[in-house]
């Protein structure tokens, strides 16, 4: 059986050739290994003088000490090391501390920016919190006013048709254009909010309308700030065709606009009403799509 290196270093094989620890079949076959090795020679030999060293050193310091200390010497001072090896393992011991430290060090300096930078996340989920808290409660309150005002404008139109109903049916009513105009009394009106998303089933503004022919005033709740110069309305079903559209709209009051319909133009089902803004250059963009579903009685 040959033998290679990697067994060699795993057994140990020649520190126990030096102390006679193997078997006869073993040292055979170490010895014909090592003939043919410089390497292992080379180890054998180094290993041999450090041993006759060790052991040359060991019997240096037992004579010195039968010479210096009649006393009986302890056992653990029969392994003393020399100076110099002492001072090696001193210096080994002290590179291990300063090792230790350097380790410590580190890791007492990453948990310091670990905690620094989970404080720094902390403080910007709070300002992030308060900077949304802030906001919601703002828009809370604009959408809080705008409700009141349009409440308020309902119960201007409503007191309007009132006095309407009081006048006589050959009076002309304004914007009437010259024409005689018969009022009608109980006039629907239905306020409209501006829906979220774009699917007709999940409309929240109901408008329901006898089965007669009737007028019926709608009034729009508009979203953000006043400030086009025209305003467009679009009436579309809900196969997203056109069935009315007029422009020159101005809100009757801030962030309002009505209009007046009949009934007779709408069948039950869904319907979105889109209101565009018409800007200096004329360009349109989306204000608010209101989405209402109408039923009418049998």
């Amino acid at each position: 059986m040959l033998m290679d290196h990697t067994h060699i270093e795993q057994s140990d094989l020649i520190d126990r050739y030096l102390m006679g620890q193997l078997s006869v079949d073993e040292q055979e076959q170490f010895e014909e290994h090592f003939v043919d090795c410089a390497v292992c020679v080379d180890r054998l030999t180094t290993t041999k003088d450090l041993i006759q060293g060790l052991r040359h050193v060991a019997s240096r310091q037992a004579a010195e000490r039968g010479a210096y200390l009649p006393a009986p010497i302890p056992w653990y001072s029969r392994y003393r090391l020399a100076p110099k090896w002492l001072a090696l393992a001193s210096g080994f011991l002290l590179l291990i501390a300063l090792s230790a430290a350097v380790i410590m060090f580190n890791r007492a300096r990453l948990s310091s920016t670990q905690a620094d930078q989970a404080r720094s996340d902390s403080a910007a989920w709070q300002r992030r919190y308060q900077e949304e808290r802030e906001s919601a409660e703002l828009a809370g309150k604009k959408h809080k006013e705008t409700e009141d005002e349009l409440g308020g404008r309902l119960n201007e139109l409503r007191k309007e048709l009132d006095n309407n109903r009081k006048k006589a049916p050959s009076e002309l009513l304004p914007g009437s254009g010259g024409r005689t105009i018969t009022p009608q009394a109980n006039v629907p009106i239905f306020l409209l909010n501006s829906t979220r998303g774009s699917d007709p089933p999940s409309a929240t503004n109901n408008v329901h309308l006898p089965s007669s022919p009737t007028n019926f005033v709608i009034l729009l709740a508009l979203e953000g700030e006043v400030k086009h110069l025209d305003y467009h309305m679009i009436l579309l079903d809900d196969r997203g065709e056109v069935i009315w559209q007029r422009g020159g709209g101005r809100p009757i009051a801030k962030n309002s606009l009505s209009v007046l319909m009949n009934s007779s133009l709408f069948r039950p089902g869904y319907y979105r009403l889109r209101v565009e803004g018409v800007g200096a250059g004329a360009g349109r963009s989306i204000i608010g799509e209101y989405y209402f579903h109408v039923t009418k009685d049998l």
